[in-house]
């Protein structure tokens, strides 16, 4: 099985979380990523409009166990960076990036 950035985000646009990784400093690649390669992540997070991003500490897929060494317990430091920023964003203590903040009137 392959995930995409949409299947990992479903429901969430994906630049969102790119660009709030890119305001931490961190380089994202965006592809498809086979599921063999979930069990080497050293943090794995779900990303939603209500939740920001919750830590995963554990996939059971048919039985067969993932499991992050954060995640469990909680946030890994990546993780963290991104609750903090998209919070920030969200409650006004960090400059949003150019077009995510709209005006409703």
């Amino acid at each position: 099985m392959n995930l995409t950035a949409a299947t990992l985000y479903e429901g969430t646009d994906t630049t969102v979380s790119g660009t709030a990784i890119t305001v931490e400093g961190q380089e994202v690649e965006e592809r498809e990523v086979c599921f063999d390669e979930v069990k080497d992540f050293a943090e794995c997070g779900l990303c939603g409009t209500a939740a920001v991003i919750s830590p995963v500490g554990k996939i059971n897929d048919h039985g067969k166990e993932i499991c992050f060494p954060s995640g469990m317990e909680k946030m890994g430091p990546v993780t963290q960076k991104l609750y903090e920023t998209l919070t920030g964003i969200q409650m006004g203590r960090i400059q949003a990036p150019e077009g995510w903040i709209k005006v409703v009137e």
